[in-house]
């Protein structure tokens, strides 16, 4: 009886470091950046699997779209996060420095997003206006019918649109991606 006793508290032991292992996997936080001389990016992709998937900035006065490859997002597909006011909250931030509103425009403040591990996509994210993400249409979402976003609830129905990925950049590709984004900004000074 004492080893079927040892064995059971083992197993619950395993199962229980398992499940533990889970869910500390699936609420890992995102890294935000602290100096913006010095950003850490991310491409932030959407896990539908029709049309294209990386989210590319089109501009200040243009809504960010999702384009098929990295090729095709070029240097506005690198984007990074600044902390909120708040732990719970984050700024977007573009390659050019300017930050994600509401309104889907670019601003030198942008707005504060909540992004929430997305219940439905192990792996995923859900980026919303909103803390309660279930209510209303506030998740930005990657529409199945071309290369735009929008909003969705992301307890609706089609909820991969509302599940994306941050695919942190490593260091060498950010430091020549910052090496190119200062030349373009001299090079504008220069001709201005």
């Amino acid at each position: 009886m004492r080893k079927i006793t040892s064995l059971l508290t083992l197993l619950l032991l395993m199962v229980s470091g398992v499940m533990f292992a889970q869910s500390t996997e699936n609420t890992q936080k995102l890294e935000v950046t602290t100096d913006k001389n010095n950003p850490k990016y991310y491409q932030i992709t959407s896990v539908r699997t029709t049309g294209g998937t990386y989210l590319k900035y089109n501009g200040d006065e243009a809504a960010p779209t999702r384009v098929a490859n990295a090729e095709a997002a070029e240097l506005d597909g690198y984007w990074y996060l600044m902390q909120g006011s708040s732990e719970n909250t984050y700024k977007i931030y573009s390659v050019s420095g300017t930050a994600l509103t509401h309104d889907f425009r670019f601003t030198a403040e942008g707005s504060e997003w909540y992004i929430k591990t997305n219940q439905y996509r192990t792996g995923a994210y859900t980026i919303s206006k909103t803390e309660n993400v279930a209510s209303g249409s506030n998740c930005i979402d990657a529409h199945n019918y071309d290369g735009g976003i929008g909003w969705w609830n992301s307890t609706s129905g089609d909820n991969e649109g509302t599940a994306w990925t941050f695919e942190k950049i490593e260091n060498g590709i950010a430091n020549a991606i910052q090496t190119l984004t200062n030349k373009v900004n001299k090079e504008n000074l220069i001709n201005q």
